[in-house]
């Protein structure tokens, strides 16, 4: 039996190049532009004004990680569903050999394996950053912080 083989369209290599270039102009500007002003102006900032710009940033970041495991799954259900890897209408940049059976199913289960990876980092970064008390407020900047310290305070 002969292989089959995903042909790429130009369509899609052109978008494929577009996404790759998006990527790497997006990547750069946030690496050499944002974060360098970002991270001056929280260093400027007093530290419990700092300290909600830091959850934020924490948060987005588990965010995204959720995204991409979201992503995976569902690349990985598309391809348990046909059988077959690449999963149909998926781009391609050059001919690519069509693979089915344990093959594709073993690149499937794979890919879940690491989208499951991707998706417990944010939850076990939720629970640890919870049990860090880093979810919260620090009593030094709550507004009715008093500066009296009890001796119960100091024996924490």
């Amino acid at each position: 039996m002969q292989p089959d083989y995903v042909e790429p369209s130009q369509a899609a290599r052109l978008r494929a190049m577009w996404l790759v270039g998006f990527a790497v102009l997006a990547t750069s500007i946030l690496q050499f532009l944002v974060a360098p002003s970002f991270f001056a102006f929280l260093n400027s900032l007093p530290i419990c004004e700092r300290f909600p710009w830091l959850q934020a940033l924490l948060l987005g970041l588990m965010g995204v990680m959720a995204l991409v495991g979201t992503w995976g799954v569902w690349l990985a259900h598309g391809i348990l569903r046909s059988g077959q890897w690449p999963a149909p209408g998926a781009w391609v940049l050059r001919r690519t050999r069509i693979r089915r059976g344990v093959a594709a199913k073993l690149r499937a289960y794979g890919l879940l394996a690491v989208s499951g990876l991707s998706l417990s980092v944010p939850l076990l970064s939720w629970h640890f950053l919870g049990r860090a008390d880093f979810l919260h407020v620090p009593p030094q900047c709550a507004p009715n912080y008093s500066l009296k310290r009890t001796a119960a305070d100091g024996l924490r």
